[in-house]
């Protein structure tokens, strides 16, 4: 029974990794172009039909059969509390796994180390470093600015980038905050306020990725990520060292047909759980979530490397969509004008009691997609990493507009002397004229 109840435990954690890790994976990439009619898309596909029954009006309708119209609505405002509202739910959730997490591993798991060659001492040093990091990385997240676009910060936001015609016409405006919408900007209705480069929000940090502290982001995943990491590899070579410690690589035993044996591995690792099940399970957890804080980080830093964001992913998905579906309409247009067939028009929905009127063509061109933002591997780890700051912008901006300001306010010079009007021939004449001798009059 023991090496039975071992076999299931191993198959099932290396079920649940490897399911992990494919929906993971399915999350990320489930809706690109190259997985859209794989296993990997439709399995994609699958799950978010799956998420529109769970939200639709017909679930809500069986709940309210099932607990009653107060508690369905006690429920449902909970939901939008958790889910649509800046709360420090997911926060707290965080800080209580890290600090219960590691209260555990040091009951369980800190006399382990030093005790044996494979863990040395220093481990806990280390160990206390990481967390601290993984601390502070957290807080620096939440208290940071993402990028709030408002009325006296939008001057800076405004012609942070150029407006590409694609993703972002010019001239639209915010209805929520009555600005207009600076673009690679978005509205997060959750923190209920405009920021510059949107990428999503994050609950766990209970703020929004943006332009300002995605570098911050960036690390937060990246520290957790080798902090679990760490974690997982620390345990596994604890129990290593508790393996060494007590010999069993070199003991015997007698199978069931009496022949004495060496101890199998399976045999081994069922004594390690049965004295440190506690450990090995936070090992086991730890690693499997580095291996999804991983997934995650790649999926940010591929991301980077093409200048793009969450958010505008999955804008570009929608207009290959529609690129797609454009190119086959003109297609078959092409291919049934050849054949000399009527090309069949749509005809938009008319309000009862009127007739339908045939939907006029709007683009007969497969227009060419490209993202202006990509300046290379270099220039978009600048962007992304080298941000600059307000004051910088307004003390530059102060700068350029001080000569103009000094040249505004500064005093008039004085006129220049009034110049007397040139005199005629007759007048220069007279002037010349020697006096008359004394005694005499000049007639």
């Amino acid at each position: 029974p023991g090496v039975m109840s071992l076999a299931l435990t191993q198959w099932f954690i290396a079920i649940s990794a490897v399911f992990v890790l494919f929906v993971t994976y399915t999350l990320f990439f489930g809706d690109s172009a190259f997985h859209q009619n794989g296993l990997v898309g439709k399995f994609g596909a699958l799950m978010g039909t799956l998420v529109d029954t769970l939200c639709s009006d017909r679930t809500r309708g069986r709940i309210e059969k099932l607990v009653g119209k107060k508690c369905c609505g006690r429920i449902l405002r909970f939901e939008n509390y958790v889910c649509f509202s800046k709360n420090p739910i997911m926060p707290a959730i965080y800080l209580a796994f890290v600090i219960f997490g590691f209260i555990i591993f040091m009951i369980s798991g800190w006399p382990l180390i030093g005790a044996t060659e494979m863990a040395p001492s220093y481990h806990k040093f280390g160990a206390i470093f990481m967390v601290s990091l993984c601390l502070g990385v957290f807080f620096l997240c939440y208290f940071a600015d993402p990028g709030i676009i408002n009325s006296k910060t939008f001057i800076f936001y405004q012609n942070r980038f150029p407006y590409d015609n694609m993703l972002y016409p010019p001239g639209k405006e915010c209805s929520t905050c009555k600005l207009p919408k600076p673009a690679r900007s978005k509205h997060c209705r959750i923190c209920n306020r405009c920021v510059s480069r949107f990428d999503h929000h994050c609950p766990w940090i209970n703020n929004c990725v943006g332009e300002r502290n995605l570098r911050l982001f960036l690390t937060f995943l990246c520290s957790h990520a080798v902090l679990c990491m760490y974690g997982g590899c620390l345990i596994f070579m604890m129990m290593l060292g508790f393996v060494d410690e007590q010999r069993l690589w070199h003991l015997h035993m007698y199978n069931e047909e009496g022949v004495l044996q060496p101890v199998t591995g399976r045999v081994i690792i069922q004594f390690v759980l049965y004295h440190h099940s506690t450990v090995v399970c936070l090992g086991i957890a730890l690693s499997m979530i580095s291996l999804v804080l991983f997934g995650f980080l790649g999926y940010h830093l591929w991301l980077v490397w093409r200048n793009t964001t969450t958010n505008e992913s999955f804008k570009w998905r929608s207009l290959y969509r529609k690129q797609a579906k454009l190119k086959l309409k003109l297609d078959a247009e092409a291919k049934a004008k050849a054949e000399g067939k009527e090309i069949p028009q749509e005809e938009e929905p008319a309000p009862e009691g009127s007739e339908s009127k045939p939907k006029k063509p709007t683009q007969t061109v497969v227009p060419h997609l490209y993202n202006m933002y990509d300046h290379g591997l270099l220039g978009n780890l600048r962007e992304v990493f080298v941000v600059p700051t307000q004051h910088a912008f307004l003390k530059k901006k102060g700068a350029a507009q001080k000569p103009a300001a000094a040249q505004k306010h500064a005093a008039p010079k004085p006129a220049p002397p009034a110049q007397k009007p040139a005199t005629t021939d007759q007048e220069k004449k007279k002037k010349n004229v020697p006096p008359p001798p004394a005694g005499k009059k000049r007639k």
